[in-house]
């Protein structure tokens, strides 16, 4: 026989339960029936991918054997641009005079900011004064023009880079400028290391002192816009670790030359909890209606 499962007033009806082996039980007419349900969780931790690395966007060379005081290159498109660097090269002694970086300005009214450098290098025949310059989060245009002024009129070479998918919150990861040391010659151009994170893009260039041919070498890709005094390449980064750029010239040459990095842009996933359960339960127990027999 059925026990009893509440204990209700004197005055509680009673009602027949018909049981398998035949017997009758009187039980409460309410019965509240509990049944615990087991929500079934399944915590599921969404593994974070490897950030992409960011991409050379557009590209633009320019190189003028005219001495002026203000050079202008482009117009390039830089929309969807996330990093702008331009690698630019002069002389520090023009016609007798002094010549002297004094900045970088464009049509979109962003703050350039120096990288590295003014590096000079005395040559056989020319000493070459190099820097780098960049801009994160830029003001970007379809025509977009970017121009160098100099203290005195002098000739200038410069490679300008829109980068896409860098992270522009950072600035980015650079070599010093250096040479094969002073009146110094090679054909094998190898810059300083520089160690960077994994899916990095690495940007580099060899500044030459006379006219020469050269071919990026290793991983690395030459660059369309590369001039015949300023040869630029890129590559990405497989793996965390030390990187440098390398180029090859058709002869031994005097030159500058350097590498950067543009960190990925990471993005913040959130790990997240997925849960499998009865949608009327909310993930509480469930407690059965009182029902009448």
């Amino acid at each position: 026989m059925l026990p009893e499962l509440l204990n209700p007033p004197a005055d509680t009806q009673r009602a027949r339960w018909r049981i398998p082996d035949g017997k009758r039980a009187r039980l409460p007419k309410w019965v509240v029936v509990v049944v615990p349900v087991l929500p079934l969780v399944m915590l599921a931790a969404r593994p974070i991918p490897a950030p992409r690395a960011p991409a050379v966007q557009s590209s633009r060379g320019y190189i003028s054997t005219t001495p002026l005081s203000e050079h202008t290159a482009g117009p390039f498109n830089s929309v969807g641009a996330s990093t702008l660097v331009v690698y630019v090269s002069s002389h520090p002694l023009w016609n007798n005079r002094t010549v002297e970086l004094n900045g970088i300005s464009d049509n979109k009214g962003n703050a350039w900011k120096l990288l590295s450098g003014p590096s000079l290098w005395s040559g056989h025949r020319f000493t070459l004064m190099s820097a780098i310059y960049y801009v994160n989060a830029p003001n970007t245009a379809i025509m977009h023009s970017v121009s160098v002024k100099l203290s005195n009129p002098a000739p200038l070479v410069l490679h300008i880079v829109g980068v896409s998918g860098s992270d522009s919150n950072v600035n980015p990861i650079y070599s010093p400028i250096t040479s094969p040391g002073a009146n110094g010659t090679s054909p094998d151009v190898k810059t300083a290391p520089i160690t960077v994170p994994e899916n990095s893009l690495l940007l580099s260039w060899t500044k030459n002192e006379t006219p020469a041919d050269a071919i990026a070498t290793g991983d690395e890709h030459l660059d369309e816009e590369s001039t015949g005094f300023l040869w630029a390449a890129s590559q990405t980064s497989s793996s965390a670790g030390s990187y440098v750029g390398r180029f090859e010239y058709n002869r031994p040459i005097g030159w500058q030359t350097a590498i950067i990095a543009l960190k990925p842009m990471i993005r913040h996933h959130l790990k997240t909890l997925s849960a499998i359960h009865d949608d009327r339960t909310h993930l509480q127990p469930r407690v059965g209606e009182a029902r009448a027999y």
